[in-house]
């Protein structure tokens, strides 16, 4: 089963092929902002992602810019071997995703 690594967190999981980025995350315990609640219109849950992913959907690519190769949209991004994520920041740094418990002392 592929490995997610997580960078700047010590959590790696192991998922199923053709698992979305988004379902990683939750499955890590950690949090990103969804919103459109992962229906797949928003295209806000970017993170960027290396390592084995499929080719980005038709409706992904209608997200992404060529200028960041690895930037890949949460809810449509698919694994296929192991990756490494790291969260993006709403400045273009990185990252928004929180544990899930601290987001519920917030």
């Amino acid at each position: 089963m592929p490995k997610v690594s997580f960078k700047n967190k010590t959590i790696c999981i192991e998922v199923e092929v053709g698992t979305t980025i988004a379902v990683c995350i939750r499955k890590a315990g950690l949090y990103i902002e969804t919103p459109c609640s992962c229906i797949r219109v928003c295209g806000k849950c970017r993170v960027k992602a290396e390592g084995a992913l499929f080719p980005p959907s038709y409706t992904e690519r209608g997200f992404l810019n060529e200028n960041e190769p690895d930037i890949r949209i949460a809810c449509l991004a698919k694994v296929n071997g192991d990756v490494d994520i790291q969260f993006i920041e709403k400045g273009g740094t990185t990252n928004s995703a929180i544990a899930s418990k601290e987001k519920r002392r917030l």
